[in-house]
């Protein structure tokens, strides 16, 4: 969610919110993973958020879906702060 939200988020740069995927999410999976269960699935965790991270940052993955997605989210922020200030320009 961090990741749509700072994608979403007007001015944010793409590639720093592609890096802060893979910590995000860990610290999801860290905090609904019973201390029981952990030792056993941070391995698992760690591969999945670096996966998940390497994948947007792929050059044809970017091409092909995330730099599409970034754009429209930066458009979608954009217009919500224009319209928060009263502007009408995006609607």
């Amino acid at each position: 969610n961090r990741h749509d939200i700072c994608y979403g988020t007007a001015g944010a740069d793409k590639h720093a919110c592609d890096e802060r995927l893979s910590v995000d999410m860990y610290n999801s999976a860290r905090a609904v993973i019973p201390d029981t269960e952990w030792s056993t699935m941070e391995s698992y965790v760690i591969m999945q958020a670096n996966a998940y991270a390497f994948a947007v940052a792929d050059p044809l993955i970017e091409l092909l879906f995330a730099s599409d997605a970034y754009h429209r989210a930066q458009t979608a922020g954009t217009c919500r702060l224009y319209s928060q200030a009263g502007d009408d320009l995006c609607f």
